[in-house]
């Protein structure tokens, strides 16, 4: 059984201990590991390969959920007797098209906010009580620099702006795609950056930057 992924780091390490681990048991099925480059690159790939070059299973993350509904490249988990029941109702719907589940994720991602407890104590902020808001943030930030406990009172990963955008509006009940992110039966066409909300998250996050609190 071949199977094609695009992960790094720990995720990588994970389904390579995961593959190890099933090898080992003998059962007549021999799971190996491809790595195809970027996500983009797999899906490129596997449309350019023949039928008999693609493999078993394939790695994509959620963005390429679209691109393989109009390719029916895959067979859908409902096909291959998969029980999708464990699945948070979020998880399945990320994965799902026009009703159909197209894809069993192997792992989720969501940008989390982690704050040290020793420099909250020693900035005088309560560890038990962290920052909620974008305004709270703002407020605990400020307070972590101006008490010298740190340099800077917040730390964004720089590929934080699709996230940024996504996970926003997704808690506002917005879409970032039109028409309703793909997920109505019509493939999405376009996209909306430009709505105030986005463009108000954006500038937070540069003011954040610009003094120096992040």
């Amino acid at each position: 059984m071949i199977v094609w992924h695009a992960l790094g780091n720990d995720s990588e390490q994970k389904l390579i201990e995961l593959t190890d681990r099933f090898n080992a048991q003998d059962t007549g099925v021999t799971v190996t590991l491809e790595k195809t480059g970027n996500y983009g690159e797999t899906l490129a790939r596997l449309a350019d390969a023949p039928a008999d070059a693609r493999p078993n299973a394939v790695l994509v993350d959620h963005r390429g959920i679209q691109d393989l509904a109009v390719s029916r490249l895959v067979v859908p988990p409902a096909e291959c007797e998969v029980d999708p029941a464990p699945l948070l109702p979020v998880i399945e719907a990320t994965y799902t098209l026009s009703d159909e589940l197209l894809a069993m994720p192997y792992n989720v991602s969501t940008p989390v906010l982690v704050f040290d407890r020793s420099q909250f104590l020693a900035a005088g902020l309560d560890p038990a009580n962290p920052p909620l808001t974008l305004d709270e943030l703002n407020a605990a930030s400020a307070q972590i620099v101006e008490s010298g406990v740190a340099p800077h009172g917040l730390v964004v990963y720089d590929g934080y702006g699709p996230w940024f955008i996504t996970q926003y509006n997704s808690r506002r009940g917005e879409v970032t795609a039109l028409p309703d992110n793909g997920r109505g039966g019509e493939l999405a066409t376009s996209v909306n950056f430009g709505t105030p909300e986005v463009t108000e998250s954006f500038n937070w996050l540069v003011e954040e930057v610009d003094s120096g609190r992040a």
